[in-house]
Order: structure tokens, then sequence, then C-alpha cells
């Protein structure tokens, strides 16, 4: 399985994120946390990977 981003959202100043995460349990990859944004969370490392505060 292969995901660009593990969540989408409009680009606006309405829109917020807070200490979200994306984590590959099994296996393929998610190759951003949000809107592009991120480290990728692949199953060779199990690793929470965050986003903290966007925008």
């Amino acid at each position: 399985m292969h995901s660009a981003n593990g969540f989408e959202a409009p680009a606006n100043g309405n829109v917020r994120f807070r200490n979200i995460f994306t984590i590959s349990l099994a296996s393929g990859t998610i190759d951003h946390v949000v809107n592009n944004i991120g480290e990728a969370a692949t199953a060779d490392a199990v690793l929470p990977r965050t986003v903290t505060n966007l925008p």
C-alpha cells in the first residue's frame, strides 16, 4: 500500500492541525503526514512521524 499523505485538507487560514501523526504498522509507505509536509512513515522504521503545528 502507498499513500502520498496521511491527511489532506484545504490550504487556507481556517484549517489548522496540531500534533497529528502517521505511522506504518505493517507494510507500505505514507510519504508525508499532511499536505506534503512531514517525514515518510515506512515499515522499515515503525516510528510515528509527527507534525506539531500547521500552519
